[in-house]
């Protein structure tokens, strides 16, 4: 199991990197988004991003803003979109990521009501779209839930029929949203386990609201999580998602989750 962190995209990605390097996390969850982590900024400084990535050891996955409207039903915003999609992922390859996260549509309600059919449709079309140049540039696409609203279970059957090569990121945090808790997630884990290849936590209050809190600080239970993971196998990676300007909260964190999943691993004394 490997722990990263996702840098904040107002900030400096250099002092970023210093900063999860001196806290021993193993790779970089970069986000690529404005205004200081835009794929142009990046690639001018691919060079300094790269050696300092060596430094500490770390190696680097890739996001797409979350902001991306993947299945707009304005078709020509949705091209707009899956442009930017593109500029994200070759920038990715030019950095070194290995895999790159899109979310899924956040925003249904842009849709008329009784479209369901047509909104997925779009969404598993933009998909597609994406993991034909992520296969061209050797990077493994990954989708990412978000709530029911925006992709359900059965719906991420459909995409993963449809097209065979992208890959799952567990959000736990998004799975604990309106009521989930940790079943939700343990359900996706269980279900997708051949397919999970990356995962993101954080706590919340299994509401409305994705609080991006230190864990620990919320409601998940999250021995149950850790040991979901362990016992489907996952080894990978995961990034610890705390949006917090107490940055201690990172390492607060990363000990957390190393220490639970230590002690699934120990099992009954």
């Amino acid at each position: 199991m490997k722990l990263g962190a996702m840098n904040a995209p107002f900030l400096e990605v250099l002092d970023e990197i210093r900063l999860f390097g001196e806290m021993g996390f193993d790779f970089l969850d970069l986000t690529i988004e404005t205004p200081k982590a835009k794929p142009e900024i990046l690639l001018r400084k691919r060079t300094s991003i790269m050696d300092l990535l060596s430094v500490y050891g770390m190696s680097l996955v890739g996001h797409m803003p979350w902001f991306f409207e993947i299945s707009h039903p304005y078709e020509s915003i949705r091209k707009a979109v899956l442009k930017e999609g593109l500029k994200v992922l070759r920038a990715c390859a030019g950095l070194g990521a290995s895999k790159v996260t899109v979310h899924v549509e956040s925003h249904p309600s842009l849709w008329p009501e009784g479209l369901r059919r047509k909104f997925i449709d779009a969404q598993i079309s933009s998909v597609a779209c994406l993991w034909k140049e992520a296969r061209n540039l050797g990077i493994t696409l990954c989708v990412e839930n978000i709530t029911d609203r925006s992709m359900r279970l059965e719906e991420f059957r459909r995409l993963f029929s449809e097209v065979p090569e992208v890959m799952f990121h567990l959000d736990v945090a998004h799975a604990a949203l309106e009521g989930g808790g940790e079943r939700k997630a343990l359900r996706f884990m269980k279900i997708f386990r051949e397919r999970l290849v990356h995962v993101h936590m954080s706590d919340n209050e299994c509401g409305k609201d994705d609080l991006h809190l230190p864990i620990g600080a919320g409601k998940i239970d999250w021995e149950k999580i850790v040991k979901g993971l362990r016992d489907i196998g996952y080894d990978g990676t995961i990034t610890l998602e705390i949006h917090s300007s107490e940055r201690e909260y990172l390492r607060f964190s990363k000990e957390k989750i190393r220490g639970l999943w230590q002690k699934v691993g120990e099992g009954p004394t």
